[in-house]
């Protein structure tokens, strides 16, 4: 017969810590997370390890953000 356990102990026994990066933490350090300057900085910081396909789409994506426009116009 299995023994059952109560919600929070098995949320405990399965619990799953996230740590932030080093690139994030590092531009954390000169913008808030909550804000958009972090966003587009953090996009420039990954462009380099990005494909061409998701490069096209990152610059579009900061070029939205810094306009404050909706993707489909940009």
């Amino acid at each position: 017969m299995e023994i059952e356990t109560s919600d929070s102990a098995a949320r405990d026994a399965n619990k799953i810590v996230w740590q932030m990066p080093d690139d994030m933490r590092l531009i954390a350090r000169n913008y808030p997370v909550t804000q958009k300057g972090f966003s587009i900085e953090l996009l420039k910081h990954r462009f380099k390890t990005m494909d061409k396909e998701t490069q096209q789409r990152t610059i579009k994506v900061i070029q939205c953000l810094e306009r404050n426009k909706p993707y489909r116009y940009a």
